[in-house]
């Protein structure tokens, strides 16, 4: 009786890690074929931001953000697409502010397996505090790209140093606002709706 019982557990543990194995091996091609769909979307991603469809980009970019959103070289990305898609800057700040938490100046940009994000990521984080009025949050990214220690011989300086007057005299004008109204001076010039954005078409005829 003792033996039977003894073979049996045996049996037991041996159908037990079959079953373990079988199942870590099904999860081990599982993960293999989640990674490789991964790796599509991100050279579909690649091949449609150097195409310039930023909107499409974006799209591939997002499906990889959804399985690792703390990646640094994909919250690059989706902020770079962000800020070549007209009126939707802003949208790239987010993104942008998580990525400079991981920078590096070895950035392979073709790698599938780079995590981290461009030095250059602050001047574009810059550009998107710019273009969204942030001028002070804008000389703050500027200058920390601008005085790094890899910055010199490898970046536009020049470029640079244009962006952050530019922020300088925006701050000047910020902190001088012009006072300024719109009235509507009747016909011919204004009808009685508001016409902050007349449009002439082709004719002239309205």
């Amino acid at each position: 009786m003792g033996l039977r019982i003894h073979i049996k557990i045996l049996l037991l543990i041996g159908i037990i890690l079959f079953s373990v194995l079988q199942m870590s091996g099904q999860k081990r091609k599982s993960a293999l074929a989640n990674n490789a769909t991964l790796k599509e979307y991100f050279e579909d991603a690649l091949y449609f931001y150097d195409m310039g469809d930023y909107r499409e980009a974006l799209f591939n970019f997002q499906k990889l953000w959804e399985a690792m959103p703390d990646n640094a070289n994909i919250n690059y990305r989706i902020g770079m697409c962000y800020l070549n898609i007209p009126g939707e800057e802003s949208k790239a700040i987010p993104y942008f502010e998580k990525a400079v938490k991981k920078i590096t100046i070895d950035f392979d940009k073709n790698s599938f397996e780079e995590n981290r994000a461009p030095l250059y990521t602050y001047y574009y984080l810059g550009e998107a505090y710019r273009l969204n009025n942030q001028p002070d949050k804008a000389l703050e990214m500027y200058n920390r790209f601008r005085n790094h220690p890899a910055f010199e011989n490898r970046y536009n300086a020049r470029m640079v140093d244009e962006q952050i007057e530019l922020c300088e005299r925006a701050k000047i004008i910020y902190s001088n606002p012009l006072p300024v109204s719109f009235e509507n001076v009747g016909s011919p010039v204004n009808t009685s709706v508001n016409n902050y954005r007349p449009v002439v078409n082709a004719d002239e005829t309205v």
